[in-house]
């Protein structure tokens, strides 16, 4: 069976195309860093979240961090979270982020960094963004 999904007003809807069932699922997304203020050199939590999606799916979660102006950290790590039977799910990373990850990631610098999630399902469904601080 083959499905259209589009998204109006952020909330995801699939069509079955050879037959007349259709679903509106209202995402939601989130991003969080735990804790929220490290020293330099610490390592943080960072965890998306998404709710209200496809059953069972398998969601691409793309992690972009950027440092502080000047600092030339800029990094990203792509991770996969798989929904329950809701539509639910979360993942987790470490940053500075472990190998395999795109561009730096460090703590080294202090300042407010820029975090956003990009969550992928065949396209782009939803972003969420945070902040956290090194001093």
């Amino acid at each position: 069976m083959s499905f259209l999904a589009f998204i109006a007003n952020d909330s995801l809807f699939a069509t079955g195309i050879n037959n007349s069932a259709s679903v509106g699922l209202s995402n939601s997304v989130s991003i969080s860093a735990s804790p929220s203020n490290v020293k330099q050199g610490s390592t943080l939590q960072l965890t998306a979240k998404i709710t209200h999606s496809f059953p069972n799916a398998k969601i691409t979660v793309t992690i972009m961090v950027t440092g502080p102006t000047g600092s030339g950290i800029s990094g990203s790590k792509t991770t996969t979270i798989t929904t329950n039977s809701a539509g639910n799910g979360q993942v987790s990373v470490i940053y500075p982020f472990t190998q395999p990850f795109a561009g730096t990631a460090s703590t080294s610098a202090t300042g407010t960094y820029h975090v956003t999630a990009t969550f992928v399902l065949v396209y782009p469904i939803a972003t969420a963004s945070t902040t956290f601080t090194v001093r």
